[in-house]
């Protein structure tokens, strides 16, 4: 007689080489990529930023996790059939690999090539030297990820379809993935070529795109565009449109600062100045870059690259007005009046600042005098051209890094007062003496509508009036 044998299931054989190299392609190098971008921000530094939104993060981290699930199974001789959630995993990190895989073409061919220069690099180095090349090699390892999960799900894709009576479930992961990027994205995109393209297009046009940006835009891209502070293009899409397939480009060079800044205003009907800038997190090991900075920081070193220039530019961290005043004299006789504006700022950050805002005057206002307070005395500052003043103030602010300040006409009954150096833990204090009619409906005060300092709660307006 033959004794008929039983099947017996086969416990996993996860300690195997082919399971090994399948948990280290599949799973540890692709989340060690991400967790490397995710923490320093190398890509978003250089070429594009491949983690814009929460949506991304959450779409990247299918790849390791379908691998995962592939590794789990590839211990088994006798495959199970696949839960249906594991096929719709298997597509949706199958389309997110690809796109992934075509954003990194260039970069990976790239990091192929300075790998295999590591060697000879390594040969010619000697003793502490040595370990740059290594370092430097890191870079180049963490731009292979997105190939390695590629490859690996390429390789394991059976142990997620065997046995499978449906051939559709992977096709609607990958649908799902497909839906929600283009969701992301597309406002990227579009608020990206808009911010180019607005200010050469005609009303008609200039109409629909302020009405696009209000439906479907970005407006933190947008106030960032305004600010000037995207260097990079933010999404694959963004990348891949701008040329990054086949040439790095800067995106600043397509995208107009002054553009963007019209285009705010005209589609949120507010100054892109009146919100802080979004943080450029270089890092997220950088606590005080994933806050934005604190207002009264007086750690660090803050650059502001606006100083001396036209622009009111961002919020500076640590620079802050201590006081207003506002003295009015009012002269019914000949319905003039005449009030002295008094500003104190302080500065409690770690390297002198420059204040610098943008004034609304009374309707046909003028500014008639300017004082400066230096070494507690006030001093009385000239009147010249547009052109003299900005050259003087240039030389003595900027070069001699001594106390001068400035007052320029920006526009109809607007004007820009800046002053430099607010020093390190001291304040410096400036006066404006304001001329306008008084309109039959009353006198209308000046307000600041641009400001690179802040006011802290509670501050007020002190205001003294006399007739």
């Amino acid at each position: 007689m033959e004794a008929e044998s039983t099947p017996v299931a086969t416990k996993p054989k996860l300690g195997s080489g082919r399971s090994k190299g399948l948990l280290l392609l599949g799973v540890v190098w692709p989340s060690a990529t991400i967790l490397f971008e995710w923490l320093t921000r190398a890509c978003a530094a250089e070429f594009f930023d491949p983690l814009p939104t929460w949506i991304h993060l959450f779409l990247v981290l299918l790849v390791p996790v379908t691998a995962f699930c592939a590794w789990r199974r590839s211990g088994h001789d006798d495959l199970t059939i696949a839960v249906p959630h594991e096929r719709v995993l298997l597509g949706a990190a199958w389309f997110v690999a690809s796109v992934y895989i075509l954003s990194f073409v260039l970069i990976t061919i790239q990091s192929m090539y300075l790998i295999m220069l590591v060697p000879l690099a390594l040969a010619a180095e000697a003793g502490m030297a040595a370990l740059l090349p290594w370092m430097a090699a890191s870079l180049p390892f963490m731009a292979l990820g997105p190939l390695m999960a590629w490859l690996t799900l390429w390789f394991t894709q059976k142990r997620l379809v065997k046995g499978s009576t449906s051939s559709r479930l992977p096709w609607v992961g990958a649908a799902a993935a497909a839906l929600a990027l283009c969701l992301v994205e597309v406002p990227l995109l579009f608020t990206s070529k808009v911010a180019q393209f607005h200010r050469g297009a005609q009303p008609s046009v200039k109409w629909t795109y302020e009405k696009g940006i209000r439906w479907i835009g970005s407006e933190p891209i947008l106030r960032q565009l305004a600010y000037g502070r995207l260097n990079t293009p933010p999404g694959l899409f963004c990348w891949m449109g701008g040329g990054g397939l086949y040439s790095f480009r800067n995106f600043s060079d397509l995208a107009s600062t002054e553009s963007a800044s019209d285009l705010y205003y005209r589609s949120y009907g507010r100054l892109h100045t009146q919100l802080q800038p979004l943080p450029i997190a270089q890092s997220h090991l950088d606590f005080d870059e994933r806050r934005g900075g604190s207002e009264d920081g007086i750690n660090g070193f803050v650059w502001d690259s606006d100083v001396g220039g036209d622009r009111t530019g961002v919020r500076m961290k640590g620079l802050t007005m201590k006081s207003s005043r506002l003295d009015w004299h009012l002269d019914p006789v000949s319905s003039l009046a005449y009030g002295e504006w008094t500003i104190e700022f302080n500065n409690s950050y770690s390297n002198p600042q420059e204040a610098r805002c943008q004034i609304l005057l009374p309707p046909s206002g003028f500014v008639s005098r300017l004082t400066l307070w230096v070494n507690g005395e006030p001093r009385e500052a000239a009147f010249a051209t547009p052109s003299k003043v900005k050259a003087a103030y240039q030389t003595v602010a900027i070069q001699q890094r001594r106390d001068p300040v400035l007052v320029n006409i920006t526009g109809p009954d607007r004007i820009m007062a800046q002053c430099f150096p607010v020093p390190v833990g001291g304040m410096i204090k400036i006066r404006l003496g304001i001329t306008a009619p008084i309109p039959e409906e009353g006198l209308v005060m000046p307000a600041l509508i641009e400001r690179n300092f802040t006011i802290p709660e509670g501050t007020r307006h002190h205001t003294w009036l006399q007739s």
